[in-house]
């Protein structure tokens, strides 16, 4: 439940850092940006604390119909990546359902919600290797760590 600032700043943040994961490939970076793109509309249509237009859900529907299927970078490499969508799926529905539960529930809920970002170690490993995996995974989670929402 970023504010629109925090949004900017947080893109700000991370696009140096989507640059190095994708390590020079055009197709990659595209493939981050449609698919973080097509879950920040998801996102606050289940939050509901953005305004969602009618624009917003086309793009959606877009993107997951017609951009991210042609996409080559996940074309040439869907059998990875789609079990990646499945499990940041299923960690979103599941951080969702508890995120109103016991003090437990929540902090489940909140390290589910950011299930996304183990999508970046995955593409650097596509694109540069192990090694390149590796860093990325270490740089992330210091840069991405968050504390604990306030209730």
């Amino acid at each position: 439940m970023a504010t629109t600032e925090e949004r900017k700043a947080n893109k700000k943040q991370n696009e140096p850092i989507l640059d190095t994961v994708c390590n020079g490939n055009p197709d990659a970076r595209e493939y981050l940006y449609l698919v973080t793109r097509a879950l920040r509309i998801w996102d606050d249509v289940q939050d509901q604390d953005h305004e969602v237009t009618r624009e917003n859900l086309l793009e959606a529907f877009e993107i997951l119909f017609v951009q991210l299927p042609t996409n080559k970078f996940f074309v040439q490499n869907y059998d990875v990546l789609l079990s990646q969508h499945l499990m940041i799926f299923n960690t979103w529905v599941a951080a969702n359902e508890r995120e109103k539960g016991d003090e437990t529930d929540k902090m489940y809920s909140h390290v589910w919600s950011q299930s996304i970002n183990e999508l970046l170690p995955i593409v650097a490993l596509l694109t540069k290797g192990y090694n390149h995996m590796r860093n990325t995974s270490t740089v992330m989670r210091k840069v991405f760590q968050e504390t604990l929402p306030e209730e």
